[in-house]
């Protein structure tokens, strides 16, 4: 047994050393910042991986320090080749998106390779994601499975579902869905919400797995849960669509909205697609489908304003309103809808473009016309404006209404509505008589390089009987209406 004064000797020798620890932790807590910083360039410069790692992010974001890219460079390989893991992250980025440094695959694969050898598994998921993608390394399946398989075998975050998709598709191993299910399961055990996204999709589907919709709305449900944007649109979409979920708009819309919320990407877009189902549902539906579009539409979501348009033209919900339709189109197209220019504006403006050119009497496709009339068109200008004259499609007569029609097609120089509006003013027959604006238009047109002999002689005439039914107080001003009406 120790004497008694050697026990004491020794316990005032621990004493001695904690409270040396302890009074240079409490110097070092309350030293200056630049003393900390030196502190860490001397344990960098004794190869302290953590301090170099740190010495090389105050290079890089210019802590205290000049920003020096490649000092940065030659602290992370320092620290990075004793395995820091903060190192590696640093390198693989700046050599993989070339921020600090010029892009280098060669320099990315190297020290992949370094971290993932070392038996870090979230850089053997990295190497494995290299070898799957092609990048910076020929494409090789079987070797980013045995990445995988490595960084699964430790639970590496992320390793089963990188390795159940090779599993799923057959790609560096034999193809079993089971085992990718299996696989799935374990990833997302581990909080994986792309997993449980992937698990929704297999009971939906049967991809590996029995279909089971109570399962796959409880995967999704906790997609959701844990983070992953692509569950709320599993959920509207499968709700709203009925296929492989049972149709429920009221459980889709309510996804809608949350997603909304939640402020998800093209959470908008979905609140529209329930509500173009419902639309395309039955009549029972149309009230609540507009009352969303209009949510949607005026938000500035392009899918919301094209149903919305799609329900003024069909009258559904509300009255027919082929101009309303149009004015939805055009906005849904400047904010980025290809689908309103490819399917409602550019057939809209072929198919009023023949029929403005027939003029066989039909009106089928008169509301082409007022579709093409957004666009600026002239001939869809008069050809509304025709419709207004003689109150064809759903518009009842509106002489005043055909006017303005007329009035900014021939303005664009299209010469049926010049001719039109030039005998309308002449003749009073649906507006009052207003001889100044006759003589305008039948001077317009008399002008023009494009008419006939025998329409020249027609303008001329009308411009003559104009001019001597106003007074002689009035004859000057026609002299400038000539003017304002010929200007661009």
């Amino acid at each position: 047994m120790m004497p008694s004064y050697k026990r004491r000797m020794a316990f005032l020798l621990i004493f001695l050393v904690v409270s040396v620890v302890f009074a240079a932790t409490v110097m070092y807590a309350r030293s200056s910042y630049e003393g900390r910083q030196w502190a860490t360039l001397q344990l960098a410069r004794l190869g302290d991986a953590r301090a170099q790692s740190n010495v090389g992010n105050r290079y890089f974001f210019g802590q205290h320090t000049p920003v020096d890219y490649p000092e940065a460079i030659r602290w992370y390989k320092k620290a990075a080749a004793q395995g820091n893991d903060d190192a590696l992250r640093a390198l693989v980025t700046i050599y993989m998106d070339g921020i600090a440094a010029p892009k280098d695959e060669s320099q990315v694969l190297l020290w992949a390779e370094s971290g993932a050898q070392g038996g870090k598994g979230w850089m053997q998921v990295y190497l494995g994601s290299l070898y799957e993608r092609g990048e910076g390394v020929g494409q090789d399946y079987q070797k980013a499975a045995e990445w995988y398989e490595k960084a699964a075998a430790q639970k590496a975050p992320f390793s089963q579902r990188h390795l159940a998709n090779l599993y799923d598709r057959g790609l560096g191993v034999e193809q079993n869905k089971e085992k990718a299910f299996a696989l799935m399961l374990e990833g997302a055990g581990t909080g994986d919400p792309a997993a449980m996204l992937w698990l929704g999709a297999a009971y939906q589907t049967g991809n590996g797995v029995g279909i089971d919709r109570a399962e796959a709305i409880k995967w999704f449900e906790q997609a959701v849960a844990s983070g992953e944007p692509q569950g709320y649109a599993q959920l509207v979409y499968g709700y709203a669509e009925g296929m492989t979920l049972p149709q429920d708009f009221s459980l889709s819309l309510k996804w809608a909205r949350l997603a909304v919320e939640n402020r998800i990407p093209n959470g908008l877009a979905m609140m529209s697609f329930v509500a173009k189902k419902m639309k395309d549902a039955g009549a029972e539906y149309d009230t609540k489908a507009f009352e969303i579009l209009a949510i949607t539409a005026n938000a500035g979501d392009p899918e919301g304003q094209l149903y919305i348009g799609d329900m003024y033209f069909e009258g559904k919900a509300v009255r027919t309103n082929w101009l309303e339709a149009a004015n939805w189109y055009i906005k849904a197209v400047e904010s980025g809808s290809n689908i309103a220019l490819s399917s409602r504006l550019d057939p809209a403006r072929e198919r009023c473009a023949r029929w403005v050119e027939s003029r066989d009497g039909k009106s089928k496709d008169l509301p082409a016309c007022f579709i093409n009339q957004v666009t600026g068109n002239a001939a869809a200008q008069f050809a509304v404006g025709e419709a207004y004259e003689l109150g064809l499609g759903y518009v009842d007569k509106d002489a005043s209404a055909a006017v303005d029609w007329f009035t900014k097609s021939a303005r664009q120089g299209y010469l049926p509505a010049q001719q039109r509006l030039a005998h309308i003013n002449a003749s009073g027959e649906k507006i009052t008589k207003n001889p100044v604006d006759a003589f305008a238009w039948y001077s317009i047109i008399g002008k023009r390089d494009d008419i006939t002999e025998q329409q020249r002689v027609n303008a001329l005439q009308g411009r003559t009987y104009a001019w001597n039914e106003i007074s002689a107080d009035q004859r000057e001003a026609a002299r400038e209406r000539v003017k304002e009406l010929s200007a661009p």
